[in-house]
């Protein structure tokens, strides 16, 4: 139908009539777009006997608003601003601890110095009286040789019960050079004797490749030292045995460790340690384990191989003279250890027999226990499905180490930022780790020396691994 001027209506009707489909059939379609937008717009028309007033389609005709309508509004902007402001507060939380992350890595980059100056002090062990401490103190000079030129003089004056040496097979020094002045070399003349070893090679001391040297050697840097050290202590002695005297002369029961830590290829460095060590051998200096008779020798000085130090040659020894530094974070687990010419495979449990101590890299994620909140916060991580909090699952690690006999040692720390570090030194005090890893030598005495008799609070965790 037509209006008066002109203009084409199209009613519903008129769709009907016009759109039959030309085959016949009874379904109506639209002939064009412009015929399906036209039904929108004036379908709806006023009064029936007036057609020629039409009026828009209003927002209210197609969605009639009833009396909820406000209250449902206000509930959907309610719960925007909800989620506007969790979004928020997550995206704050999340920037700021990568904000944190950054920082603590940016800094920190590990220690890139190959050398570490201290001030001078007046103490070089066994030079003086006053040199030789009351008692040895339970930590580790973590890679000792970083320490400087006279860096066992500073960890045994301090009384360090555990020394960490980085050690490389390297070359020889020139066999002119003469013995560092006040030891003697003639306790090493049998050194590289034995004939399938190649005379040309020795263990040399030193953290990175770039810092070693040929003069650097583990023998004049710390095993003539040492043994040195042991027959002077031991001169009066009249037969070697479980009552030698120690390193500490005044606290001569207790063992010092050595902790060679094999760097590269384990298996080449291995012959040329037990070399190495056959003057201490000899004279019973070191502990060790029969493991046909499944006995104990306790010496003034206990071996353990860390790094790269092949299990199978620790384990497959009829006499243990040198032990292994087991995984703390797996203690719980057995290990396979795999048919090699040492001996067939073998599944173990370990225990002090093998592994004196267990240490691992302290996970980062235990660094949020020393926020206090965290201390109550029971996270996934307990046996079977429990929950745990991080200083009792810290507690878990070193309780199990203790039950086996095993000393417990976490290494890794962040050491640039000294308040985290101490405060970690704290957490890991209080949740049990026996050998205290450190890089800072009078920093860490002083600190021990300040725990001395105080309550640890062991007892506040209970159960372990499964």
């Amino acid at each position: 139908m037509t209006n008066g001027g002109g203009l084409r209506i199209v009613t519903s009707q008129d769709a009907l009539e016009e759109g039959m489909d030309r085959g016949g059939n009874d379904r109506p379609v639209m002939s064009s777009l412009s015929d399906i937008e036209n039904i929108f717009r004036f379908s709806r028309a006023q009064p029936k006997d007036n057609v020629n007033e039409v009026s828009p389609i209003r927002p209210n005709d197609l969605y009639p608003a009833n009396s909820l309508t406000p209250l449902l509004i206000t509930k959907k902007r309610r719960g925007s601003i909800i989620r506007y402001l969790s979004r928020c507060f997550v995206i704050s939380i999340t920037g700021f601890m990568v904000m944190v992350v950054m920082i603590i890595v940016f800094r920190w980059g590990g220690r890139e110095e190959s050398w570490i100056k201290h001030p001078y002090i007046d103490k070089h062990y066994g030079k003086n009286v006053s040199s030789i401490p009351d008692r040895m103190i339970s930590a580790n000079s973590h890679n000792d040789e970083m320490q400087g030129g006279d860096a066992l003089n500073l960890a045994l004056s301090l009384g360090y019960g555990f020394i960490e040496i980085d050690t490389y097979l390297g070359p020889a020094p020139a066999p002119a050079l003469s013995p560092k002045p006040g030891y003697s070399s003639s306790n090493f003349s049998t050194l590289s004797s034995n004939s399938t070893l190649d005379p040309s090679l020795t263990l040399l001391a030193g953290h990175d490749l770039k810092d070693l040297k040929a003069q650097r050697t583990l023998k004049k840097l710390y095993l003539e030292p040492l043994l040195d050290i042991l027959d002077r202590n031991n001169r009066n002695s009249t037969a070697a045995g479980d009552g030698s005297t120690g390193i500490y002369d005044k606290d001569p029961t207790n063992e010092v460790a050595i902790l060679i830590d094999m760097k590269r290829d384990g298996e080449s460095i291995w012959p040329y340690l037990l070399d190495s060590l056959q003057p201490f051998i000899s004279k019973n200096y070191l502990t060790y384990y029969n493991t046909t008779s499944s006995t104990w020798h306790h010496g003034p000085l206990l071996i353990i191989g860390t790094g790269s130090t092949p299990l199978s040659e620790v384990y497959h020894q009829s006499v243990r003279y040198v032990f292994y530094d087991a995984p703390l974070l797996t203690l719980h687990k057995p290990i396979m250890i795999p048919e090699s010419e040492n001996g067939p495979s073998v599944n173990v449990e370990w225990s002090k027999e093998i592994s004196p101590m267990a240490s691992s890299k302290l996970p980062f994620k235990y660094y949020f226990s020393i926020i206090p909140s965290f201390h109550f916060i029971s996270l996934p991580l307990g046996p079977r499905g429990t929950k745990d909090t991080l200083r009792c699952r810290l507690k878990r690690y070193t309780s199990t180490a203790q039950e086996k006999g095993i000393k417990s040692r976490w290494w890794g720390l962040i050491g640039t930022s000294n308040w985290l570090k101490v405060k970690m030194w704290g957490v890991l005090w209080e949740t049990g780790q026996n050998v205290l890893n450190t890089d800072d030598l009078i920093q860490s005495k002083q600190w021990l020396e300040s725990k001395r008799g105080k309550d640890r609070n062991l007892d506040r965790c209970q159960g372990g691994f499964v």
